[in-house]
């Protein structure tokens, strides 16, 4: 997906617009997911990050078409990052990937921005 100005614009109204946005990442993924969602609750936009993996299940179980998950994962194949996103996608939330890797199966997944660290 090319990272245009009209897929930015778009993944950041959504983002704005959203009932809440989950964000996933674990190890060095999970310091910029934190990172992250204090930066989106200082903003006003309701946030949540998870660095436990069964939590972010969890999240994504309750996840739908209002939900925003933003997924971080430096290589783009942590499975238990993969699965909680796929339980997402399930449930028609709009999933936001960012990873090096652009041809990782989480980056396949994703609906939106596919961002390289």
């Amino acid at each position: 997906l090319n990272n245009s100005v009209q897929v930015l614009t778009d993944v950041a109204n959504r983002i704005i617009n959203a009932k809440r946005v989950d964000v996933y990442g674990i190890y060095k993924s999970g310091i910029v997911a934190k990172d992250f969602c204090y930066q989106l609750i200082q903003l006003g936009i309701p946030a949540s990050y998870y660095e436990d993996m069964l939590l972010s299940s969890v999240s994504a179980a309750t996840t739908d078409k209002d939900s925003i998950v933003f997924a971080i994962s430096e290589t783009g194949i942590t499975r238990d990052i993969i699965s909680a996103v796929e339980y997402a996608k399930k449930n028609d939330a709009y999933v936001i990937v960012l990873t090096r890797n652009k041809f990782s199966k989480l980056a396949e997944i994703a609906d939106g921005l596919k961002g390289e660290k």
